[in-house]
């Protein structure tokens, strides 16, 4: 397992910065529905600075729960600097990936391939200024904070609870940090008007995307790479118009790559086995 190496925080801690997001999460709610009534007279702006001010709030908080009150470092969040420049590489690769699958199914509907009408002016400055603030802001948090420190910190700490129940030690993690990931975005949902059942359903596939991002994570040991996949999924980026939503065109790339990637370790691992057999 990629965090068996990762040093455990105090559970106090841990309890802290779940106690921090909750408090974050209902004052956002709270915030929201002000927010809801005060738009029609302070206009977009509000919303805009509040979520600023909030993952800047985010960011600091995070930084010394985990780093100074945890002990941590930043290897035990995933931060391994060594790894940035091939997440690149990876991202890129993701990128490209989604390109060519938005590509063939142009082909396949018989239509004109053409730029999507999002990157044609003055859109692209838009998408550009969001995939920006996607990158040092939402992404960068929540996949060190989500992924990076709660994953890991549950699973160590459900580790210790049951020892002899390995089954359950990464379910429950995954349950508990995605579930947190995912209850986060209530204040931004309530915000964009969803309740009731739509809101619940949005809140399932967030989590579910959460435990995707993990997966890229936990597969490739690249928490940089999570990042980009992130930023990919919550930002249109796709060139080519197509009846294909851009999420799920970057969520097909991913999982190619690590389809890939498992077919790779599996022949490298069979190999292995029948050269020590020879």
């Amino acid at each position: 397992m990629i965090f068996d190496g990762f040093r455990a925080a105090n559970g106090a801690v841990v309890a802290l910065f779940l106690a921090v997001i909750a408090g974050l999460t209902v004052t956002g709610v709270a915030l929201a529905s002000f927010q809801v009534s005060l738009s029609a007279l302070a206009g977009p702006g509000v919303p805009i600075a509040a979520m600023v001010a909030v993952n800047l709030l985010r960011l600091g908080g995070m930084a010394v729960i985990i780093l100074w009150l945890g002990l941590l470092r930043l290897i035990d969040v995933g931060l391994k600097w060594s790894q940035l420049p091939s997440s690149f590489l990876w991202t890129a690769a993701v990128w490209v990936g989604a390109q060519v699958i938005a590509l063939v199914i142009a082909v396949l509907e018989g239509s004109a391939v053409t730029l999507d009408e999002r990157w044609k002016d003055p859109g692209a400055i838009a998408l550009l200024g969001r995939l920006g603030y996607q990158v040092v802001g939402v992404a960068l948090f929540e996949e060190v904070a989500y992924r990076g420190f709660l994953l890991p910190q549950c699973y160590l700490w459900v580790r210790r609870q049951w020892p002899a129940r390995p089954v359950i030690h990464l379910p429950v993690a995954m349950l508990v940090s995605q579930g947190a990931f995912s209850v986060s975005h209530v204040p931004l949902l309530l915000y964009a008007g969803m309740h009731g059942v739509d809101l619940l359903l949005f809140l399932v596939g967030i989590a579910v995307f959460g435990a995707f991002f993990a997966a890229v994570y936990m597969r490739s040991g690249n928490l940089f790479l999570a990042m980009g996949v992130h930023v990919l999924v919550t930002t249109p980026t796709v060139l080519i118009a197509t009846t294909a939503v851009d999420w799920a065109l970057i969520a097909a790339a991913a999982l190619a790559l690590l389809a890939g990637w498992t077919l790779v370790d599996d022949a490298t691992m069979a190999r292995a086995r029948w050269l020590k057999l020879g």
